[in-house]
């Protein structure tokens, strides 16, 4: 299935797509580098986000 598919039911459980590549779960998503746009997890990876994605994450994030 197409990684839209998985957004769609994700969505409800605060995953957010960042990327055309990547959903991450906001609960480990640890800090946001404006500057580079990267989101950092909890585990320590750091994953792009798309300049699509971003001012959208931002707002999510601001409300999280």
């Amino acid at each position: 299935k197409p990684i839209g598919n998985y957004e769609e039911l994700f969505t409800q459980f605060s995953f957010h797509r960042i990327h055309r590549s990547y959903l991450v779960n906001s609960a480990h998503i640890t800090s946001f580098r404006r500057k580079d746009s990267v989101v950092v997890l909890s585990d320590g990876t750091n994953l792009q986000v798309s300049k699509r994605k971003r001012e959208d994450l931002i707002q999510k994030l601001q409300g999280f």
